[in-house]
């Protein structure tokens, strides 16, 4: 009976928390989605009427003001790509870059953007494992480039790596170390596979299981 009960209570609980993985992602996909839709939809208020779709419209459609925002994006970028564009954008830029405190904060949300939406596979190289915070734990981490040579120089090291460490559940947010190659230990799996095990922290293992490597150091990140 006992046995029964036990098998019965870690069953209920792989099945419940196997639930929350399925579900939480919907929820918060779906709120999001919401609260976007309805916050683009607030953008209409600042037309004027005669410019406004949704006062042509004969009942309320949700989404017009993310539509509406889509497109004017999607306008920007034409134009932006455009010579007589690419000028003003120049020009835009150089005033914003006399201006002390916004010509940092414009050039941080610029760079970030552009690492954001560049290709994944210029983002994060590698994954891999290393020992944070401490000696004897474990780390999943990814490689996102070298380190910048002023760095290399003051630390005296020129094997020395930028990674990122995600953290659980929210990959998004962690920790930028820079750390010798040497003590990195490459893992043969992709970055998708590092996320899931990550954001489920370790209840969903990776669908293809590899072989870790035996070395703490491989060719892939030699020079």
């Amino acid at each position: 009976m006992a046995s029964f009960l036990g098998k019965l209570k870690g069953s209920i609980r792989r099945y419940f928390f196997t639930g929350l993985i399925v579900l939480v992602p919907v929820a918060v996909t779906f709120f999001t989605v919401k609260w976007i839709i309805l916050n683009t939809d607030k953008i209409l208020r600042i037309l004027p009427d005669k410019w406004n779709p949704a006062l042509y419209m004969p009942i309320t459609v949700p989404g017009i003001g993310l539509v509406i925002s889509f497109l004017f994006i999607l306008l920007i970028g034409m134009l932006t790509t455009s010579i007589v564009g690419k000028k003003l954008v120049d020009l835009y830029e150089k005033a914003l870059s006399r201006i002390p405190f916004i010509s940092s904060l414009y050039g941080g949300a610029k760079e970030l953007v552009a690492t954001i939406f560049q290709d994944k596979s210029s983002r994060f190289n590698k994954v891999i494992l290393i020992e944070y915070p401490r000696k004897g734990i474990y780390s999943l981490a990814l490689v996102t480039g070298d380190a910048w040579k002023k760095f290399k120089e003051i630390i005296g090291d020129d094997d020395l790596i930028d990674i990122f460490v995600p953290t659980t559940p929210n990959p998004t947010s962690g920790f930028f170390l820079m750390v010798p190659k040497k003590e990195i230990i490459p893992l043969d799996i992709n970055v998708e596979d590092a996320f899931r095990l990550i954001i489920s922290a370790g209840m969903l293992e990776p669908e293809e299981k590899k072989s870790l490597p035996t070395k703490k150091i491989n060719k892939d990140f030699e020079k």
